[in-house]
């Protein structure tokens, strides 16, 4: 049928449900071969989602700490082969039970309590309420979750990028990739920024495979407040 239109100048694309920049990780991921993706600070799921949307064909492993969106993000996954939940908690730098701060747009909630710059781009995320949630280290929790095998670990954790890392030191020689959100100025109290995230993972053995804008300030000519990264180990 495709070749038909095509004659008569007609040409037929597949419409896409998910953002562009999920068919660049997923060459990257299919191209470096990595079987799983570790889907930390998952909330309901939605990269998931567009991950497998998109043509992933490995497994993906989602860990959310909030109970409502650990429910949804369940359910979501429940009958997809390829996509696992944890049990909820949140990953960092050491076990215990912390503080969770609810944002009202869900997506922006975090361990660390928010600055007044992302209240002031996004007055929607402000603060609800807080919760106790459990905190885990990914090196102490994995072997229970995933046995054996390499994997990406995909942070987006509203701040707690460098923790969550730290807390993975002890299977870091696992991990073919880390595809991480990065802030250029301060939307946490106590978040490590772009420059000082970018060595540390640059010193772990990883090298900047990919780029992509996140959140702006839309006020302030359209200021990039966060980015996405991929890093890779040197194939």
């Amino acid at each position: 049928m495709n070749r038909v239109l095509n004659r008569v100048g007609i040409e037929v694309r597949r419409l896409r449900t998910y953002p562009a920049e999920y068919d660049s990780l997923v060459w990257f991921l299919e191209y470096r071969k990595i079987p799983c993706v570790l889907d930390v600070g998952a909330n309901e799921g939605q990269f998931a989602s567009n991950l497998f949307a998109a043509g992933y064909t490995g497994t993906i492993i989602s860990f959310e700490p909030m109970p409502k969106e650990h429910r949804r993000l369940s359910e979501r996954a429940a009958n997809h082969p390829r996509w696992r939940v944890a049990p909820p908690m949140a990953l960092g730098e050491r076990s215990a039970t912390s503080e969770f701060h609810v944002a009202g747009n869900s997506i922006s909630s975090s361990l660390l309590p928010m600055e007044s710059l992302h209240l002031e781009a996004a007055p929607h995320s402000a603060e609800v309420g807080t919760i106790q949630v459990t905190v885990a280290r990914l090196d102490e929790v994995l072997a229970s979750i995933l046995p054996s095998g390499v994997f990406l670990l995909k942070i987006d954790t509203q701040g707690t990028e460098r923790e969550v890392i730290a807390g993975s030191a002890g299977v870091m020689d696992r991990m073919i990739g880390i595809s991480t959100e990065l802030s250029f100025a301060p939307l946490y109290k106590g978040q490590a920024l772009f420059s000082e995230m970018f060595d540390t993972i640059n010193a772990l053995g990883f090298k900047l495979a990919d780029l992509s804008p996140g959140f702006r300030r839309r006020r302030s000519a359209q200021e990039l407040l966060q980015c996405d990264a991929l890093f890779l180990r040197p194939a």
